[in-house]
């Protein structure tokens, strides 16, 4: 019997086959997670470089700020203000309130009215809003190339202070309060506050103070080098307004020193008798502090309600290293429009 054999074409030598294409079935990305680019292209034209503003004052470098800045911020917060006078707040429950809040580090704000009483001649600023001045100087002091070694506290700082010198004192001078795990101790050390940075690492440590029964706020700032406290009172003058500045500073003054020795601040700085500073030589470690008024420091008008603001700009002129402001001339509803816009 014959076999026939039946070729398969593609075994067939002298042909040659036809490939068929292969069908693309559609891929789950509609692009590549590649950029092509042509011979020599750089690729730094079409991919932006993102990266995060770590504090308001890098973005505004010094202390001007675009006018169509301000005129945008000011549409929006005075937009919806109440007619009525008698409110809390400049607005009403509906249009205080907005979400998501805004988180600034040290507070979250998730009312309207804050950033009204910033910008509203005559309306007092809070806590939060010195707060938040000072921590973005803290990050300004630490991540930033700046002329002057610094750091900040908040008004915490000053209750603290209060608290244990209050507590030393009804204990006829009982050292053991004085601990370097007390909240001024740490915050000292570079804890307790956020962007904090520990004191033996600068020379200057800004200071906000409140007076909580005379409604004012005030800035001391330790300058280390000097062993002294320079005081930036916007509002100077009257007998009872400086007996409560002066009782305050004297709390500092004598409690810094002591929180210094607890917490070893002095074998962290020998620059400090290695250099033989006069302000060091003859004076025990524990000894208060000297005290100096910066009686030419721009002054505030009466009834305005500015004195949360010129704390801040004096702290912000400091960290400028400008601690002469005799020359400085203060436009307050510019600088309120100013620090509520770049917030």
């Amino acid at each position: 019997m014959t076999q026939i054999v039946a070729l398969d074409p593609i075994l067939n030598t002298n042909t040659t086959p036809d490939v068929q294409p292969r069908n693309r079935n559609p891929d789950k990305y509609k692009t590549s997670p590649y950029i092509w680019l042509s011979e020599g292209e750089s690729s730094s034209r079409r991919v932006p470089i993102l990266f995060r503003i770590k504090h308001l004052f890098e973005s505004h470098n010094g202390f001007e700020v675009a006018t169509e800045l301000i005129d945008e911020f000011n549409k929006w917060v005075f937009k919806d203000v109440s007619s009525r006078h008698d409110r809390k707040s400049a607005y009403s429950k509906l249009k205080d309130s907005f979400e998501p809040q805004m988180d600034f580090g040290v507070v979250k704000v998730a009312e309207k009215d804050f950033f009204n009483i910033m910008v509203k001649p005559g309306r007092p600023w809070e806590d939060g809003h010195v707060n938040i001045i000072m921590y973005y100087l803290r990050k300004k002091a630490k991540y930033s190339p700046i002329p002057l070694s610094y750091s900040t506290v908040d008004c915490w700082f000053m209750t603290w202070v209060d608290n244990i010198e209050k507590q030393r004192r009804e204990s006829n001078c009982d050292m053991r309060s004085i601990s370097p795990d007390h909240d001024v101790g740490q915050c000292i050390r570079g804890f307790k506050l956020l962007a904090n940075i520990p004191w033996d690492n600068v020379d200057n440590v800004i200071i906000p103070v409140n007076l909580s029964e005379k409604f004012h706020w005030f800035l001391v700032v330790f300058r280390i080098k000097l062993r002294c406290l320079h005081v930036y009172d916007s509002m100077n003058g009257g007998s009872v307004h400086t007996k409560k500045v002066n009782e305050a500073i004297g709390k500092l003054a004598t409690m810094i020193p002591l929180f210094l020795t607890s917490t070893g601040f002095y074998g962290k700085r020998l620059d400090l008798y290695a250099n033989k500073l006069p302000k060091y030589v003859h004076k025990y470690q524990s000894d208060p502090l000297d005290i100096k008024h910066m009686i030419h420091a721009p002054q505030q008008e009466d009834i305005s309600n500015d004195c949360g603001l010129y704390t801040c700009l004096f702290a912000e002129y400091i960290s400028n290293d400008v601690f002469d402001m005799r020359s400085i001339d203060i436009d307050a509803k510019y600088h309120r429009q100013r620090y509520a816009t770049i917030l």
